[in-house]
């Protein structure tokens, strides 16, 4: 296809043409002829295979949370034997008016990077794509388009904020570090039930130095299992005084999610709007549960 310059070269040369013979000029047939043969080949070079660059999208990271930095790569690779044209890429972002990219010549094998920021100042599905490329020829006189692809729905997860934990601890209370004192002495007691001969490859660090001295063999420690806790999180999806209430409270219960899966323990999420997990592994369902809170509305 010509571009608006190739169209009044185009012009200009069917009217140089047309002159010439009336006058009789051969110059200006010569002109003619020479602004033909430039359009011929401008379309030529802008059809050769060699000219189409292969383009691959990647997201960084791949699961963006709202609020928080993201960015979208494009890696543009050559073939054949020759480098590619010049082209420039419009990637298709919902909601924008898209991403525009452009991308020098490229020699065969090469690999050229590009990219943008991705919009994630709200929660919930976003479609990108399709990348539609253009290449032209040198003089600008011929391009071609082509879309390579198609959307892509990305996920904009809740915002998920930092989780500070209550320590626990002794306090100034009397009664209390009594009480711990008192636990302390049992767990002596307890500890017998949990020593086991030492085995070689045994961390030395768990060996149990009092009891190995009075039965003069070494004994270690058994590992003991934490008890495994559960977290419930209700959201009310109902009527809120305002949206940015309403994401606060999506927030707060993505951030209940994670803070569980990153303490291993079973989480149940249900909403107002009748979702019920049920008690899940939250280590394994945080993905899941985070997509399903970022979808709602």
């Amino acid at each position: 296809m010509l571009t608006r310059a190739g169209w009044a070269v185009a012009a200009g040369a069917i009217t140089t043409l047309a002159v010439g013979r009336l006058l009789g000029a051969q110059e200006l047939y010569i002109l003619a002829t020479m602004a033909g043969a430039l359009l011929a080949l401008a379309l030529a070079w802008v059809r050769r295979p060699s000219t189409i660059p292969v383009l691959e999208r990647h997201l960084r990271p791949d699961r963006p949370m709202a609020g928080s930095p993201a960015r979208v790569e494009v890696l543009a690779s050559g073939h054949g034997r020759r480098k590619t044209a010049a082209a420039t890429v419009v990637d298709q972002v919902a909601g924008t008016v898209g991403a525009r990219l452009l991308l020098g010549p490229i020699a065969p094998d090469a690999v050229h990077r590009v990219g943008y920021r991705l919009p994630t100042s709200q929660r919930g599905p976003l479609t990108v794509g399709p990348l539609d490329v253009e290449v032209s020829d040198p003089f600008g006189l011929a391009r071609r388009r082509w879309r390579q692809g198609g959307p892509v729905q990305i996920t904009v997860l809740p915002a998920v904020e930092a989780l500070m934990g209550t320590p626990v601890g002794v306090g100034g209370d009397e009664q209390v570090a009594a009480g711990v004192a008192q636990r302390g002495a049992a767990r002596t007691i307890a500890d017998l039930a949990t020593l086991r001969p030492y085995v070689v490859g045994d961390d030395l660090r768990r060996v149990h130095w009092p009891t190995s001295a009075r039965v003069d063999d070494l004994v270690v420690r058994r590992d003991e299992e934490r008890p495994q806790g559960q977290v419930s999180v209700l959201l009310d999806t109902g009527e809120w005084a305002s949206a940015a209430a309403f994401e606060q409270a999506v927030s707060a219960a993505a951030t209940l999610v994670h803070a569980t899966a990153q303490a291993d323990d079973r989480i149940r999420l249900q909403t107002t709007s009748g979702f019920d997990s049920g008690a899940l592994e939250a280590r394994h369902s945080e993905g899941a549960l985070l997509e399903t809170l970022a979808h709602l509305r």
